[in-house]
């Protein structure tokens, strides 16, 4: 049985890969704040089960992949929204409002 995390993060790719400017720190940003980061354990947990991406060697490779930027520009980030890991989407203006 297919877990309901691994759909919504499939669905949520979907978006973001037809993004032309998704490599951009505000596009980044956008999509951590706002569908990422409030399930970023179930997201470390269940990307390797995604076909396309289980050779990537942790959540930090994962997401420079699908953002196509270096693994050091996406730790720097994730870095920056660690307060926003895990939590309910109710702080997504506060966490796009942090200066990248």
């Amino acid at each position: 049985m297919r877990s309901r995390n691994i759909g919504y993060l499939e669905d949520t790719l979907k978006i973001i890969l037809i993004d032309e400017a998704r490599s951009q720190k505000e596009r980044i940003q956008k999509y951590l704040c706002c569908a990422l980061l409030s399930r970023f354990d179930d997201m470390q947990r269940d990307y390797k089960f995604l076909k396309d991406y289980k050779d990537l060697k942790d959540v930090v490779a994962f997401l420079a992949f699908v953002f196509k930027v270096e693994n050091n520009t996406m730790k720097e980030i994730l870095d920056k929204l660690q307060d926003y890991k895990n939590i309910n989407n109710s702080c997504v203006q506060s966490c796009l409002s942090i200066k990248l």
